[in-house]
């Protein structure tokens, strides 16, 4: 019996334990977000596959081994016909042995190339290529991370809000029902309260609905199963204190070559210059050089390796061979591709200085919207502390009978939308924090303390 009330424990231990929600604060969410969100994952494995590609590349110009070989049996030999007596009849002559095998030994080496050269020189530049996209899909990682922890710590705020009010509009319809049960105030008072706390109801229930919503967007961003529950350990009023000391960003100067979108175009630049380059030295020859050691044996029996057997025999040649190939006329195609690739990389330096320019717009719309969100936070939180003020003024005055409940209902919905203001204000100053920091080419939250 005590083995089954502590199986019985153990059981109830386990469900609740699987049950518990899972602690996540902003910081970890985006570390999360680093090693587990699908893009980054695609991302580092392009860069695992990148570095096969430059082996292969290396390898190229290394020299090759490889050996072969053959057997074969030979049912009919083939014959030749002559007259050998100069008698006028022609004879039949039957040349080689039934059996032969043949193993050889060969070594290729590439002596000069151009395209290796530029392969080699290309290696580098292809690894920048997957750094810096792997980088770019961190950034965008956190930054739809950050942006979705934002919203649901909102949602959770706007829960919060709409919760409080209902509790004040709960208590007073209690208040003027009991007014009305005296006979102070009409029927129609007692409904229109009632009416407004319906209205929240159902806003509360939407709320609840899109928490839901946003939770399983940031358990994707985090690459985390949908089954687990989320406690965000992150409070609004930490984030925004974050943000507030964000606003020393708003006077760093921008340094386009450290944008990692600028970064990333000039690297393309770097691989179409030496596309380009490629292309010329097309107009230089290639040489190869190569070795052979082959080893024949014949016999008349099916054991060809058998020197002891009817008419075995073996015989051991190799050679080494230089080649060389100049294409000296292409009918002006290689100059036509080679002028092609010029063409090229001159739209990569356009599209450079154009970037560099955008970027710095960028940045610089960055700063003003980023500092705008902060002063209408800050406005917001006024307006929403003085709706308190007027609904606290206006909630003691209808338990007096001094203001009607349509009265009251309007300075609950005024709260209310002042609430809301507060909250949008503060996720637009949250997501405008992070876009920042990506227009000045830092990856978001880099710094983030828990």
């Amino acid at each position: 019996m005590k083995q089954l009330f502590a199986l019985s424990a153990f059981l109830i231990s386990s469900v609740l334990l699987a049950q518990s929600p899972m602690q996540l604060s902003l910081k970890q969410a985006l570390a999360l977000s680093e090693s587990n969100n699908a893009d980054v994952r695609v991302q580092s494995l392009k860069k695992k596959a990148a570095r096969m590609v430059m082996v292969q590349n290396i390898a190229m110009g290394l020299p090759s081994v490889s050996v072969g070989g053959n057997y074969v049996e030979n049912i009919d030999l083939p014959s030749q016909f002559f007259d050998i007596n100069q008698d006028g009849v022609i004879d039949e002559l039957k040349f080689g042995t039934r059996y032969t095998s043949i193993g050889q030994l060969s070594v290729n080496q590439l002596v000069f190339d151009g395209s290796y050269i530029v392969a080699v020189l290309a290696a580098d530049v292809l690894k920048n290529m997957v750094d810096i996209a792997h980088e770019q899909s961190v950034i965008q990682a956190r930054t739809a991370t950050a942006k979705a922890y934002h919203m649901l710590v909102i949602l959770q705020g706007n829960v919060d809000n709409v919760m409080k009010s209902l509790r004040i509009v709960a208590d007073a319809v209690d208040d003027m029902q009991a007014m009305h049960d005296e006979g102070l105030v009409e029927q129609n008072d007692v409904d229109q309260l009632a009416l407004n706390m319906g209205q929240l109801e159902s806003t509360l229930a939407y709320a609840q609905s899109m928490q839901v919503v946003s939770a399983n967007l940031l358990k994707l961003q985090c690459g985390l199963s949908e089954d687990v529950t989320l406690q965000l350990t992150s409070s609004l009023a930490s984030l925004m204190l974050a943000a507030q000391q964000g606003s020393s960003l708003l006077d760093k100067p921008f340094d386009v070559n450290g944008h990692v979108d600028y970064r990333a175009l000039e690297t393309q630049r770097m691989g179409q210059s030496l596309t380009m380059r490629n292309e010329a030295i097309q107009f230089l020859p290639k040489v190869y050089a190569g070795y052979a050691l082959s080893q024949q044996v014949v016999s008349e029996e099916a054991n060809v390796w058998d020197m002891d057997g009817l008419s075995a025999n073996s015989n051991v040649f190799s050679s080494w061979n230089l080649s060389a190939k100049w294409d000296l006329f292409t009918s002006g195609r290689r100059l036509a591709k080679f002028q092609e690739q010029q063409i090229k990389l001159q739209e990569l330096d356009i599209l450079l200085d154009h970037t560099a320019q955008a970027l710095a717009i960028q940045q610089s719309t960055a700063k003003a919207e980023f500092a705008h969100a902060l002063a209408t936070y800050q406005l917001q939180s006024r307006n929403a502390r003085m709706a308190k003020s007027i609904l606290d003024n206006s909630q003691a005055k209808l338990k007096e009978g001094l203001v009607t409940s349509m009265a009251f209902t309007q300075a609950q919905s005024q709260y209310q939308q002042a609430l809301s203001a507060q909250l949008t204000a503060a996720q637009q100053a949250l997501n405008n924090h992070v876009h920042l920091e990506q227009a000045l080419g830092q990856t978001p939250h880099s710094s983030l303390n828990d």
